[in-house]
């Protein structure tokens, strides 16, 4: 995966793989980053499962599997599982995270995925955090058109998705004065690009590394993490993409984040899904540039 990535000039991209950020101590800063006063994400999803735990816990049948996908120390879903539990239905949570000193146990999305298909009962997935639907946007409707594919009629996903667009907000929110997101990022720069935040490392002087045989010249970049931010309009062209259906939709109180549950469609998609070229929202530069 590390070679894939790193060499793929194919692309004239080097991608650094996000599984390397998230080691012990990324998910640790992940989790300090989450708190931050200007990191509104967080927040605000919590907000609008507390305002709509209630309404979306009537969606879940009784004695269905919640799969939570990258769940962190699952302080974002708690409104939920309470909203949930008030309920009083038979449900089975399981969380999924890269971090076994978060857990007690971890996984990979293809782990999970893998599981996932054992289960008989309806289910569930969880993806909150803007999770799924967060990448460039063909990339983003095949990772979604895979765990699709593994949905059954009474199967759903809660998706969750930023959608704020106001440059400022966005670049505080990445930006701290503690620098705790750029240690983020070194523990595993910023440049424009459509509807989303990235970062790079770049290299300052020629750089070979022989164990890989990888070669970067003055300048070669390598992303680190691209966040995008897309709103609803974008969301439903990813989902008819994908092969999945839209049932209900929920907004934040902040009208930032929204939470989407969805559905299998009924006709798959044509072969290879549709392919949109998505007009930019948002480009970020620094507010004093």
């Amino acid at each position: 995966m590390l070679e894939e990535k790193l060499i793929g000039k194919a692309q004239q991209q080097h991608l650094l793989p996000s599984a390397l950020l998230s080691d012990d101590t990324g998910l640790q800063l992940w989790s300090q980053i989450t708190c931050l006063p200007d990191y509104y994400q967080t927040r605000d999803e919590i907000q609008l499962l507390e305002q709509y735990g209630a309404e979306i816990a009537q969606h879940f049948v009784p004695g269905c599997t919640i799969i939570d996908l990258g769940s962190g120390d699952i302080r974002k879903v708690r409104p939920l599982l309470d909203a949930l539990e008030a309920t009083q239905k038979e449900v089975q949570y399981f969380a999924l995270d890269l971090s076994r000193a978060a857990l007690g146990e971890s996984g990979t999305f293809d782990d999970g995925m893998a599981w996932s298909k054992t289960v008989d009962r309806p289910k569930c997935f969880l993806s909150l955090g803007s999770i799924f639907g967060n990448g460039h946007f063909n990339s983003a409707v095949a990772r979604l058109s895979a765990w699709a594919d593994t949905m059954r009629p009474q199967d759903r996903m809660l998706l969750g998705m930023d959608s704020l667009t106001e440059r400022t907000e966005v670049w505080n929110s990445y930006h701290d004065s503690r620098g705790i997101f750029e240690r983020f990022t070194r523990n595993g720069v910023l440049q424009d690009d459509p509807t989303m935040h990235r970062f790079v490392i770049r290299a300052r002087r020629d750089v070979v590394y022989e164990p890989l045989r990888i070669y970067f010249a003055a300048g070669d970049e390598i992303d680190c993490y691209e966040n995008f931010k897309y709103d609803p309009v974008v969301m439903r062209k990813q989902f008819a993409s994908a092969g999945l259906s839209e049932i209900t939709i929920w907004q934040a109180p902040s009208g930032r984040m929204y939470q989407y549950l969805l559905s299998a469609s009924a006709a798959a998609p044509t072969a290879g899904g549709a392919s949109f070229t998505i007009k930019p929202m948002l480009s970020v530069h620094s507010p004093n540039s």
